[in-house]
């Protein structure tokens, strides 16, 4: 069973890594290769190998949960700090499109009650603020495409 994961997450994984940047795409390329993962485990990678890894590693793993691209697995105890751990795996095509149906719907949601509020008789700026946040809805929702 865990062959037919593994070829699962390369498969997918090799559908999506031309979309990635180039640091969630390192980062990405190492879940799927562990087939599962901890940030603080790659963290501890790089530095033992002493490669010299200057992005934030826990920020890629929130990005690319968000994006629908890994998912949480469960959790794992650290033994050196001995907390808990969140552990990730990548998703599957359906698993993904799941994902990014929820987030389109969560943040679809937010723009109709943004956009609401932009008919209330608000101040100008009370307006432009939620102008702003419409903004970052519209681009987190074309970032879901990506």
């Amino acid at each position: 069973m865990e062959t037919i994961t593994r070829e699962n997450s390369r498969k997918a994984y090799s559908d999506i890594k031309p979309k990635l940047s180039e640091k969630k795409r390192q980062i990405f390329e190492i879940i799927v290769a562990l087939g599962e993962a901890t940030p603080q485990q790659l963290v501890e990678m790089f530095n033992e190998s002493n490669i010299n890894y200057n992005v934030n590693v826990a920020s890629r793993f929130t990005e690319l949960r968000e994006a629908g691209y890994i998912k949480i697995l469960g959790n794992k105890l650290n033994e050196k700090s001995n907390k808990l751990n969140a552990v990730y795996t990548p998703t599957t095509k359906d698993e993904r499109i799941n994902i990014i149906n929820k987030k389109y719907q969560e943040f679809t949601d937010i723009k109709n009650e943004l956009i609401n509020d932009l008919n209330l008789n608000l101040s100008p700026l009370t307006k432009e603020n939620v102008v702003k946040q419409l903004m970052k809805i519209n681009i987190l929702i074309s970032n879901l495409t990506k």
